[in-house]
């Protein structure tokens, strides 16, 4: 059995950007790729997102969670969460 600490995947998010990438991208905008770096960033993501998935998928079949008891302004609040979420819903 494999054990996952999603500690050590969240460093790893955090030092792949730091603060001070984010406010170079903020005061300078308009970077530009050529069409293969575009690619391969965009390649690079969905295969960190892939991997974080399925790490998440890993975990929690192993460890599964178990529904607490929701109090009356938990359930105000997931009812107004799935309100605030249906307009973004595809209607088919």
């Amino acid at each position: 059995m494999i054990g996952i600490d999603l500690n050590f995947i969240v460093s790893i998010v955090n030092k792949a950007t730091n603060s001070k990438d984010i406010f170079y991208l903020w005061d300078n905008p308009s970077l530009f790729l050529s069409e293969e770096q575009h690619l391969i960033a965009e390649l690079i993501k969905s295969w960190g997102q892939a991997m974080c998935y399925e790490l998440l998928n890993f975990f929690f079949t192993n460890e599964p969670l178990t529904p607490s008891l929701q109090d009356k302004k938990n359930k105000t609040f997931q009812n107004f969460m799935i309100v605030l979420f249906l307009p973004f819903t595809p209607r088919t």
